[in-house]
């Protein structure tokens, strides 16, 4: 049993009646204490199984105790879960929350990264890069374990089963994001986010792991596309939602028409403090233009889309198919080919076959608002 979040460890028995003979304490393995109760924390259980489990049933029980209000005295809650066996595979991958697994791994890894940054004989740098690599060795085993090779290339490529597709690129995201990358550039900056994704609810610790991207539609609706760098162009306006942070981003052909790129920032800023709503510590809202110094925070956290094939680029990303060839030039060559991988050539990299993205597929689901936007209720809900 592991518990990851705002507690600590539990004495077995309490106090001093839990020490040794040596004098040091015995601590529970599966008993934590909480000094508080937020509604924005959680703990996070995780529990490693030694071995096949020959029963039909599996039993889960979690024992809650708190002291009331008035002194009174103890409350004791009991919760009992039953969960059946099976040993069939595919069974098995359906009943698995991907989400859930990836916030599991990711914060096992973040959690390791920060422990190892602080031993003696480990760099931060070297802590992380370790951190990353058990990431890709963890995709490497699911898809040992699961999914079938793929038709043979130039060396064995295996492919993740279709239920843990969306676990791959939240996986990329925590390699190459502020938490395991090189995109936050103080130690004091990654540790903050870090302790914050170890304490974030699902809602809040997703948008951390994977950045959310908004293009505005009209004059009020924003749609939820892709996060690929191929999306800024210059015609439009972007707002990515990155949990700790919202980024706003004005495209040089729309800024040019002042008064429409006035009323397109009110309506992201009032966009922006809508999605912040009840998260705390409040995300921190920046805005900037095309081309402008700051413009690298929000370029950093999309996916270098501009590094693949054209194939490659039309199947994750739809939209450059209505750009004329004139247009798509000009877009790629705003963009530096740099060593950050897309995340097409990082999964051939592990080697794993790159899946549909999570993002890409809910952007196929909402793909006719392009063509008649509904109202903003209709397009997504913060």
């Amino acid at each position: 049993a592991h518990v990851v979040g705002g507690a600590s460890g539990l004495p077995i028995g309490g106090g001093m009646a839990a020490q040794t003979v040596t004098g040091a304490l015995e601590w529970s393995v599966n008993a934590c204490s909480m000094r508080t109760l937020e509604t924005h924390h959680v703990l996070t259980g995780v529990l490693r199984l030694a071995e096949d489990i020959p029963e039909d049933y599996v039993y889960f029980q979690f024992v809650a105790q708190y002291q009331r209000a008035d002194s009174a005295g103890a409350v004791t809650r009991v919760m009992t879960h039953r969960l059946p066996t099976t040993a069939s595979a595919s069974q098995y991958l359906k009943s698995v929350n991907p989400v859930a697994c990836a916030h599991l791994t990711a914060k096992l890894a973040v959690l390791e990264a920060g422990r190892a940054s602080l031993s003696e004989g480990r760099w931060v740098h070297a802590a992380r890069k370790a951190a990353a690599k058990s990431v890709r060795a963890t995709l490497i085993e699911m898809a040992r374990q699961f999914g079938p090779p793929a038709a043979p290339l130039r060396r064995q490529i295996r492919a993740l089963p279709t239920e843990l597709a969306p676990l791959a690129e939240r996986m990329y995201h925590l390699a190459r994001g502020p938490m395991l990358g090189e995109i936050l550039g103080h130690h004091d900056e990654r540790r903050a986010l870090q302790a914050r994704f170890l304490h974030a609810p699902p809602r809040l610790a997703d948008k951390i792991l994977l950045p959310v991207l908004y293009v505005l539609r009209g004059e009020s609706d924003f749609v939820e596309v892709p996060p690929m760098t191929l999306a800024m162009q210059s015609k439009d306006l972007l707002l990515l939602d990155h949990g700790t942070d919202i980024f706003i981003w004005v495209g040089n052909t729309l800024s040019q028409d002042t008064a429409r790129a006035s009323a397109a920032l009110t309506v992201a800023l009032d966009w922006a403090e809508d999605l912040s709503r009840n998260r705390f510590p409040k995300p921190v809202i920046r805005s900037f233009r095309e081309g402008s110094s700051m413009a690298r925070f929000m370029s950093a956290r999309l996916v270098p889309l501009h590094k693949d094939s054209p194939n490659e680029q039309e199947a994750r990303y739809p939209l450059l198919s209505l750009c004329s060839p004139e247009e798509r030039k000009e877009l790629e060559s705003k963009f530096l080919f740099t060593d950050d991988p897309s995340f097409c050539e990082w999964m051939y990299s592990i080697p794993l076959l790159p899946p549909a993205s999570d993002s890409f597929k809910m952007f196929m689901e909402k793909a006719a608002t392009f063509a008649a936007p509904p109202p903003l209720n209709d397009v997504i809900t913060p």
